[in-house]
């Protein structure tokens, strides 16, 4: 299997970071690691200033990374995977990135 890394820079909407983080850890972490092929996630806060406060680092063991990612997409604001609206939506992106030297 090959291994991948999902990156996601997000932010919390102005003023709802505990909520934000409190989500983000309880739930939302829980709710992609439930997704076969994802594997561990790492958050971290930045330090100094830039667009995004917070990243994610996911860890992705998969022969099919499309297939991972595709799953994630159909979760997305279902009850399976909820989405808060403490999240700015607006700044979020992510992507996924393969190594290329082991």
């Amino acid at each position: 299997m090959k291994r991948y890394k999902l990156m996601a820079l997000t932010n919390a909407r102005e003023g709802r970071d505990d909520e934000f983080g409190r989500w983000y850890d309880d739930q939302h972490i829980p709710d992609v690691l439930s997704v076969p092929g994802m594997i561990s996630a790492e958050r971290f806060i930045l330090v100094g200033e830039g667009k995004h406060r917070y990243m994610t680092l996911y860890d992705i063991e998969t022969d099919d990374v499309g297939a991972v990612m595709a799953e994630i997409g159909s979760r997305q604001g279902t009850d399976a995977m909820p989405i808060t609206d403490a999240i700015d939506g607006e700044t979020a992106s992510a992507a996924v990135w393969t190594p290329v030297s082991q």
